[in-house]
């Protein structure tokens, strides 16, 4: 085991409600990668960057799904119908050969 393997874990990705600005108000987190799989497979764990629906002609943009990379965990999608309730949709680990941290370690999404 490396002894950086998920050293850094949990990061999470928090729901907020900001209905009132000067108030945000976390209200739930989204599923992690199950700790079981992910904290010891190699390298970092946890979340890292959210898809941010960026304004550009090509990206595609939702108001109900929600973007996020993990490092070892993968890219993980969300659906966030119930903000008090944030369910896993779908998820994408590559498998890296030769991979010097032994896993993948996505933390970014591309536009095109």
């Amino acid at each position: 085991m490396h002894p950086h393997d998920g050293a850094d874990w949990p990061k999470l990705v928090w729901i907020v409600d900001n209905r009132t600005e000067e108030n945000p108000v976390p209200i739930a987190t989204c599923p992690l990668p199950p700790v079981e799989t992910f904290a010891r497979r190699g390298g970092r764990y946890g979340a890292h960057n959210l898809w941010e629906n960026l304004p550009k002609e090509n990206c595609w943009k939702s108001d109900r799904i929600v973007f996020g990379t993990f490092f070892n965990g993968g890219l993980r999608a969300y659906d966030t119908s119930n903000p008090y309730q944030p369910a896993e949709i779908a998820y994408f680990v590559p498998q890296v050969a030769n991979a010097p941290t032994g896993a993948c370690q996505i933390n970014d999404r591309l536009c095109r």
